[in-house]
């Protein structure tokens, strides 16, 4: 069973299926009418990642000037968080991955004189992020986009990130999903900490669980054994958190975040070395 979304683009999709009936073929032709060892599937899994891989889904981040949606949008690139604000001249297009799936992010330019271009950046999306900044102006006038989302992108999962939270007078919220009447997540987009959680909010609104979609099942692997490991580390129990550390760098090279493996089996190794040390002592 292959399911699509309505936004997708159907000449894509019939591309990508023909790839996968001729590789489907060519791996199992022989064993269908004699029936296929349920192990003998994981062959298949490889091919099924590349064509999530080529169809990409978007996910529009819209919002007026000054919210946040380039900040945000750094921050799923894990980049410098830009303190001063800088407009988005024309809209930048960008890869992200979360766990194993890959996602173009569309931040698109708010100034007037690209209006021309706001329905086309919308159009066709999976998701559209709503940004707003928090305050009451901004929320109230942010039901410009909700139209224009309703009208470009009505198959779409959406959701308002009311950002700045930590900003005095901040609306709750509460508020902010009473106003607008959409799931409204909070975000404070200059903390980079808060990079996983902007991740989690993502699989949330496209509805994304490990029983939905297996390929993000080490990505929560990671994130259950990030609070063991903190967990071990505060009881002093440092060879746990080494095995802990070790198995975190392992999940982190199998996502391809190769530079945050490094550090992990760095952590694991300074602490054996600790161990041994007092052990020899």
């Amino acid at each position: 069973i292959f399911t699509t979304g309505l936004s997708d683009d159907f000449d894509m999709i019939k591309t990508e299926l023909y790839k996968l009936r001729k590789d489907f073929l060519s791996f199992f032709g022989d064993m269908i009418n004699n029936g296929i060892d349920q192990s003998v599937i994981d062959v298949i899994n490889p091919i099924i990642d590349i064509i999530h891989k080529n169809l990409r889904p978007k996910i529009a981040l819209v919002g007026f000037s000054g919210v946040g949606k380039t900040t945000i949008t750094k921050l799923f690139r894990a980049e410098e968080i830009p303190f001063e604000h800088i407009p988005t001249i024309t809209g930048d297009v960008t890869t992200i991955k979360i766990g194993k799936l890959n996602f173009f992010l569309w931040d698109f330019a708010v100034q007037e004189q690209f209006s021309f271009l706001w329905n086309k950046f919308i159009k066709g999306s999976d998701a559209v992020l709503l940004i707003t900044d928090s305050t009451i102006e901004n929320v109230e006038k942010s039901r410009f986009f909700l139209e224009l989302i309703n009208e470009e992108a009505p198959h779409a999962y959406s959701a308002v990130i009311g950002n700045k939270q930590d900003m005095a007078g901040a609306l709750p919220v509460t508020s902010i999903e009473s106003i607008l009447g959409i799931k409204t997540y909070s975000m404070i987009a200059i903390d980079p900490k808060n990079r996983e959680k902007m991740i989690q909010i993502i699989a949330d609104i496209l509805d994304m669980s490990v029983e939905i979609s297996p390929l993000l099942k080490p990505l929560f692997e990671r994130d259950k054994l990030i609070n063991k490991a903190q967990l071990t580390l505060e009881r002093g129990d440092f060879k746990q958190t080494a095995i802990y550390f070790e198995k975190i760098a392992d999940i982190c090279i199998e996502l391809g975040d190769d530079s945050l493996g490094k550090e992990f089996y760095e952590k694991s190794e300074k602490l054996n070395k600790i161990l041994i040390n007092s052990q020899n002592i």
